[in-house]
């Protein structure tokens, strides 16, 4: 019988989606570091994650997966089984955002986001509901925003993705719950990963949105790693259909 408040990960499989770079890779190599075996899912090439994770003698299966198609995420968690024998953690992390004013947004914009942001951690967890269910345990995380609750210029799309898998949370966690299942969701304010930078290196971007961090820093994608580790740990198995703000203070103002 573990601990009671046990943060011990150990044994345990996960999957991670978006693994190749930014917040997914830090949280894979944060899983692998706390002894889970992770199968690591991008549509980008993710050999250079899973050499540093074969490095710190860990156990990873990369995969090339476009979590807007069903059949991908289903021969994912297939995958994941074959690999591992169980999947204990889902952490949905694959995201995209575009910018533009309402008056300029294409709607091929919104669906795409709509598609990724949204559909694609509904199609992931679709895909290892079964296998949790049938062991009666499971932890499901979702990479979300403080843009789901609160209104960012230039983002429509990209909030409303937001704002909806946080809703999309709470509805699986309520549905999942007789099966032991936990269903979360972390909500990074700004994090520095590429996507990110790009948009700072418009003139005046960074300073501004850096005023709005009562903490005075923006997030690293290692500042996302110790709160998905305790809502995946049996730490955590009473907390579901959470919201968990990583923002520095942001919502606090």
């Amino acid at each position: 019988m573990e601990p009671i408040g046990s943060f011990d990960l150990q044994g345990r499989t996960a999957i991670v989606t978006g693994s190749a770079r930014g917040i997914g890779r830090a949280i894979a190599l944060g899983l692998v570091n706390s002894g889970v075996s992770v199968l690591l899912a991008d549509t980008l090439d993710t050999r250079e994650v899973q050499a540093e994770i074969e490095a710190l003698g860990g156990a990873c299966l990369g995969m090339k997966v476009d979590i807007t198609q069903e059949r991908e995420t289903r021969d994912m968690a297939a995958a994941a089984l074959e690999r591992f024998g169980r999947i204990d953690i889902l952490v949905n992390v694959a995201g995209i955002i575009r910018y533009g004013s309402v008056e300029d947004s294409p709607p091929e914009d919104w669906q795409a986001m709509l598609a990724v942001n949204l559909i694609g951690p509904f199609l992931c967890a679709k895909a290892v509901a079964p296998s949790m269910k049938a062991q009666n345990a499971g932890k499901i995380i979702t990479i979300a925003s403080t843009g789901g609750v609160a209104g960012f210029p230039n983002a429509s799309g990209y909030c409303s993705s937001k704002g909806a898998v946080i809703s999309l949370t709470k509805s699986l966690a309520v549905e999942l719950a007789p099966f032991k299942i936990n269903v979360n969701v972390v909500s990074p304010n700004v994090v520095l990963t590429d996507m990110i930078k790009e948009r700072f290196s418009i003139a005046g971007e960074s300073d501004k949105s850096l005023k709005r961090i009562p903490l005075g820093r923006f997030l690293q994608p290692e500042d996302i790693v110790g709160p998905v580790l305790f809502l995946a740990s049996p730490a955590a198995d009473m907390i579901t259909g959470h919201n968990l703000y990583v923002d520095g203070g942001f919502l606090a103002k």
